[in-house]
């Protein structure tokens, strides 16, 4: 589905309009992330998760059999009510387990394992996309319809570990959400983490999601390229999935995080004398940085929140990168139907390192306070 997705859109719709339809179902996101999130804290984290299962796979057959734009709009709208039952609620879950047997520092090996088997899926998804497509422009959402419904009676049979388990009622409800946010803003430190994770996630999902390709198309990348070009790119990520968890338990997260904008970084900044050679060159570094983007923040987040409010805390994170998306998206698909990705990509290089800067000194400070 991935490599295809864009030319799929683009039949029906400009790219100015396909940028604001991708908008409008993260803003529908980022409003339901943490009423999903605290439904997930306490009616439980499996039934959340099967829930957004049942409408993923509802909105992808709505899309693969979409005639115009309208079906376009319903499949993105449904797609983002379900993705924000799903968001924070499986990684929550997952965490949790680890938790109830005494292995919770395990965790990031555990997402970068289970990553690594998604990113198997994606790399043969990636490598056939483009040829399905040619067979059926319908079949990629098709079968990607199919593959959550399998996934939903894998759920079906996954048993939820008691933890801070609570019976529902609205005053718990409103004291979920109320607490979560307090978990993200006590302290400096979980203040900083929140605002990484936010410009971490939020940067990653649009240049994966979105930014590369249309700067594929824009390189004048025909569907069955793209299959080859992010087939390739799937190896890499599959691989830096694979090497993160580790790195992350060895080494200081602080110094990974870092590594990781300044890598962001210096790949972006040239973008606008790239050619098409570094143009392809660009597109497969940003794949291999990016795919570590959550691991990381999942790393940080699920240390640092209370097992209670977990679910509800990441939901909040998740509602502000929601937002930055959305605007990122809608702005970014806008100037590069005006001035290509080249231009875009290096001026958000820029706001990167301006983003860094404004890290560091907020750091910097942080520790005179402790000093």
């Amino acid at each position: 589905m991935l490599p295809i997705w864009l030319i799929w859109y683009t039949r029906f719709l400009p790219m100015s309009t396909v940028g604001l339809i991708e908008s409008l179902g993260i803003i529908l996101t980022m409003f339901l992330e943490v009423p999903t999130g605290a439904f997930a804290d306490i009616f439980g984290r499996r039934t959340s998760v099967i829930i957004g299962k049942i409408g993923v796979a509802t909105a992808a057959f709505i899309v693969a059999f979409a005639s115009n734009g309208s079906h376009l709009i319903v499949g993105s709208i449904l797609w983002g009510i379900s993705g924000a039952f799903i968001s924070g609620a499986s990684t929550a879950l997952i965490y949790d387990h680890l938790l109830s047997i005494g292995q919770e520092n395990n965790f990031p090996k555990v997402i970068s394992m289970s990553t690594t088997i998604s990113r198997v899926g994606i790399i043969i998804g990636s490598f056939f996309g483009g040829y399905l497509f040619n067979i059926w422009a319908p079949l990629p959402y098709f079968l990607f319809g199919i593959t959550n419904l399998v996934e939903l009676v894998i759920w079906l049979f996954i048993k939820e570990p008691l933890i801070d388990s609570q019976n529902f009622s609205w005053v718990k409800y409103q004291q979920k959400i109320a607490n979560a946010f307090v978990a993200i803003s006590h302290s400096s430190k979980i203040r900083l983490i929140s605002l990484i994770s936010v410009t971490t996630i939020s940067s990653a999902f649009i240049f994966r999601e979105y930014y590369n390709y249309s700067f594929a198309l824009d390189l004048g990348l025909n569907a069955q390229d793209q299959s080859f070009l992010f087939g390739v790119s799937g190896i890499l990520k599959m691989l830096s999935v694979m090497a993160i968890g580790g790195l992350i338990i060895k080494y200081s997260q602080e110094k990974i995080i870092y590594t990781y904008f300044l890598s962001f970084i210096f790949v972006l900044l040239p973008t606008i004398i790239s050619g098409y050679w570094g143009g392809i060159i660009i597109i497969l570094l940003i794949e291999l940085i990016s795919a570590t983007a959550p691991i990381i923040s999942d790393s940080y987040l699920n240390k640092e929140l209370p097992s209670a409010d977990r679910a509800t805390s990441i939901s909040f994170i998740n509602m502000f990168s929601s937002l930055t998306n959305a605007i990122g998206i809608s702005l970014g698909l806008y100037f590069i139907g005006i001035v290509k990705s080249p231009m875009v990509y290096t001026i958000f290089g820029i706001f990167l390192l301006i983003i860094s800067g404004i890290f560091f000194i907020i750091q910097n400070k942080q520790r005179v306070v402790i000093k």
